[in-house]
């Protein structure tokens, strides 16, 4: 017989659909991670048919933030030092499908929640008095008080300092002044205007310091107490903002 060829077409035939798993994990660092580290996220997709293939997302908070193509059925997303502010984060990973030689994958996502620490900060107090030794200043003769911020992790601190004056009776006033950053690095400043004594009494003894508030990155410090004598007529304690 003549060899004859026929075309022969299907329609409607499709591979099956393929559930799948999809799961995230914090692979790198491996412990508690702190504002201001470089993390890594693996998502991993999984199926009781072959190894998935496609692509996966990383999500964070809710906002897509990488889209990697999956290799063996994992993914690895690095997010650069700094990208995850201090506080509680949901990190999730999200499978879109896709068609495989032999299946049809499903999509499907997963996610976990993470908690990044603040890191440690310092908070230093500065000034001058017109008088050295032993520090003291006039009643009615401004100065400036200086709080410095410092922390071992990168970043732009956020905030206020808050400068707590206590004369020797116990009395208490304070001001609060925003971090700015200069060429001293991040401060505070104040003009701290000193009345003097109750009438009768030669000086008081004044005790100063300074309380970052810390932000979302940073953690709150307090500066070491300063000390100096104000002397003059009758009067009593009072700040204020440069």
């Amino acid at each position: 017989a003549n060899g004859t060829s026929q075309t022969v077409a299907f329609t409607g035939l499709g591979w099956p659909t393929v559930a799948t798993t999809t799961t995230v994990a914090q692979s790198s660092p491996s412990g508690a991670l702190t504002y201001d580290e470089a993390v890594t996220f693996t998502a991993s997709v999984t199926s009781s048919q072959g190894t998935p293939i496609g692509k996966v997302s990383l999500v964070v908070d809710g906002v897509t933030e990488q889209t990697a193509t999956l290799s063996g059925g994992t993914a690895s997303f690095a997010l650069v030092a700094g990208a995850l502010s201090g506080g509680s984060h949901t990190i999730g990973a999200v499978y879109a499908g896709a068609d495989a030689a032999t299946a049809t994958y499903a999509g499907s996502s997963g996610s976990i929640n993470i908690t990044v620490a603040t890191v440690p900060t310092t908070t230093t107090l500065s000034y001058t008095t017109l008088y050295p030794s032993p520090a003291s200043q006039p009643a009615q003769t401004p100065m400036t008080l200086t709080a410095t911020f410092a922390s071992a992790y990168a970043g732009i601190p956020t905030g206020v300092v808050t400068f707590t004056i206590t004369d020797s009776g116990g009395n208490s006033i304070s001001g609060t002044g925003t971090l700015t950053a200069g060429s001293g690095g991040y401060q505070a400043t104040y003009s701290y205007n000193p009345v003097a004594p109750a009438a009768g009494v030669a000086y008081d003894v004044v005790s100063i310091t300074a309380t970052y508030s810390g932000d979302i990155n940073f953690n709150s410090s307090s500066s070491a107490s300063g000390t100096f004598d104000v002397a003059g007529p009758q009067g009593s304690l009072a700040v204020t903002a440069s």
